[in-house]
């Protein structure tokens, strides 16, 4: 059976790369505690066990070389990264088509898949090496949907394509990456009491390396796990520009729940499933206070808030985010855009059916515990 111990991973991730400066070690309590917490609460598979320490080895391996370039290329860490426009809110709120719209953008930048699970060496130095860690990604997405061809119905996945952020904070041992596939509460619980400003730094030194030969005019990200940490996202990134998606917060956890409980089966074949919505929904509570709060502390000028009603219908929601902060958005752009949305409109791979109560839920309970969030922002609740 693989053990999971944080000198021994730590020790193979340097033996593997010959080197031996894994950055700042901020990270090491996140490691600790992550591995704890997976041991005693995931109920964890002798297979998903196994994935686990491959998955945090990765990590590891990923940041030894990470700062290495930063080590002998120094002029990487003087990239700047201006006025990012940041997609962030509530899990499950549509948002996953509006990022590879945006991505269609030729003078935008938004964090690819590949990239962001194997950062190095810098795209656009080496283009072979880019050509195979696409390959690689291709092929590991194929194996996913291969045994769990609903995951295509789900969420929207390519090798090429943006990808959220937390994949990239996740090398900080923080942030909400893990909680996706694990049944760790008391990590999680461990992440609210602890600054998130590392994690957006690691983050920072990432972005200036992935575009030091690939620059752009801005970046396009996105990831809902930003809602918990705003403040330091934008400690790190002051003049960011957020655009904070809205939908009815029940609809938006039955499906996290169900897309967590596919996730986690890689994991664990002993998933407690009420625990797992007792769970998310305090996370959904928690994002929600955490947004309540941000909109009342910060510029409105940086937030755009774009109700569900806009995000069905993509092109509207792109219209509004260019027109807000005075992006150009060329006709060039803009037929990339419809033409990418042609080829994928909504169910080409199946519906996506999910329930409250298969999680232990129960919608009237639910609203009324949600209910100032959906009066804050004036959310539309499914009737």
């Amino acid at each position: 059976m693989t053990t999971l111990d944080a000198g021994t991973l730590l020790e193979e991730a340097a033996n593997a790369k010959g080197l031996d400066d894994f950055g700042a070690p901020t990270f090491r309590d996140g490691l600790d505690v992550l591995i704890a917490s997976a041991e005693s609460e995931a109920r964890l598979s002798d297979p998903g066990r196994a994935q686990l320490a491959a998955m945090i080895r990765g990590r590891l391996e990923n940041r030894l070389e990470l700062y290495d370039w930063h080590r002998r290329h120094p002029e990487i860490g003087a990239e700047r990264i201006e006025a990012p426009v940041v997609v962030v809110g509530l899990w499950r709120t549509g948002t996953t088509i509006l990022s590879y719209l945006l991505a269609q953008d030729p003078d935008s930048r938004s964090l690819r898949r590949w990239e962001a699970a194997i950062p190095c060496p810098p795209p656009g130095l080496d283009p072979a090496a880019d050509a195979e860690r696409v390959a690689r990604l291709e092929r590991q997405i194929a194996r996913q949907h291969a045994s769990m061809p609903e995951l295509a119905a789900i969420n929207l996945q390519e090798a090429d394509g943006p990808t959220e952020c937390v994949l990239t904070i996740s090398h900080e041992f923080k942030g909400q990456l893990y909680d996706c596939s694990l049944h760790i509460p008391s990590y999680y619980a461990w992440n609210r009491r602890t600054d998130q400003r590392s994690a957006y730094e690691h983050h920072l030194a990432t972005l200036q390396l992935l575009q030091w030969k690939e620059p752009a005019e801005r970046w396009m990200l996105k990831a809902p796990s930003h809602t918990l940490s705003l403040d330091a996202l934008v400690g790190v990134y002051p003049d960011a520009r957020l655009v904070v998606s809205h939908r009815d917060p029940t609809v938006s956890l039955a499906s996290a729940c169900d897309f967590w409980e596919r996730q986690m089966q890689s994991f664990s074949d002993d998933i407690d499933l009420h625990a797992l919505g007792a769970h998310w929904a305090d996370i959904f509570e928690d994002a929600m206070s955490c947004l309540i709060d941000f909109h009342g502390r910060h510029d409105p000028r940086c937030l755009l808030d774009l109700p569900y009603e806009t995000l069905r219908n993509p092109m509207d929601a792109v219209d509004t985010i260019y027109s807000t902060w005075d992006l150009p958005l060329t006709d060039d752009t803009r037929a990339r855009m419809e033409a990418f949305l042609a080829g994928h409109r909504a169910g080409k791979h199946g519906a996506h059916s999910y329930s409250l109560e298969r999680y232990g839920l129960d919608r009237a309970t639910l609203l009324e515990r949600f209910r100032p969030y959906i009066d804050h922002f004036d959310v539309t609740v499914v009737p």
